[in-house]
């Protein structure tokens, strides 16, 4: 019996450490892995929402202007999108696996009278990112990892997970929600932009995002 017990705390600590971050606030995690370190082998498919305090610190990271295309991959309810949009006025493009998610950010875009959102629904791992001028995104690291390749821009942020294969430094939020910003070479240390001008590609009048 005391051999069985030490095999069961031994096989739930290496769980345990297989924890996809150390943050306790990142839901995702905290969902697929329990208190005691055992692994959901069908975790719930609702949606994990970013605080909106972590929301505003992203989008405050990427400078965003009205020229810019904010591309969030994995948009859940599309609260990153409602906030880019109102704050500061950049096309903004959601891409969602789940159509009942997808179908409820399309909802809450146009309650909340944002018109310059488009929600797309399907694997963001095939669709073509190269129109993003910035990108934000919530998702597991092996995605993360399967998606940065695809991204040409370098104004990139990440919730909770980090962006392997790239030079990023970690900001905690309200001490204890961490992002991950990718750094630019045309950026201070502090993350600003060094000129007051920054080159942004200007959209043709026909020009749109999708």
């Amino acid at each position: 019996m005391r051999t069985l017990v030490t095999i069961i705390v031994l096989l739930c600590a290496s769980v345990a450490d297989a924890r996809y971050c150390n943050s306790p606030s990142c839901s995702m995690c905290n969902r697929l892995f329990g208190s005691i370190g055992m692994q959901i082998l069908r975790p719930d498919p609702r949606v994990e929402s970013t605080p909106q305090v972590v929301v505003d610190a992203m989008l405050k990271e990427l400078h965003l202007t009205p020229r810019d295309v904010l591309y969030d991959l994995g948009c859940g309810d599309g609260r990153i999108l409602i906030a880019a949009v109102k704050q500061y006025g950049c096309m903004a493009v959601g891409i969602e696996i789940d159509p009942e998610v997808a179908d409820l950010a399309r909802r809450r875009g146009k309650d909340a009278g944002c018109g310059r959102i488009r929600i797309v629904t399907g694997d963001a791992r095939t669709f073509s990112l190269s129109k993003a001028t910035a990108v934000t995104m919530y998702l597991f690291p092996d995605l993360v990892a399967e998606l940065m390749p695809k991204i040409k821009t370098d104004r990139v942020v990440s919730y909770s997970h980090g962006l392997p294969g790239r030079d990023s430094r970690m900001t905690m939020v309200a001490g204890k929600y961490p992002i991950y910003v990718l750094r630019r070479t045309d950026w201070d240390l502090f993350g600003e932009p060094k000129t007051a001008e920054r080159s942004v590609r200007k959209p043709e009048s026909s020009w749109t995002p999708w």
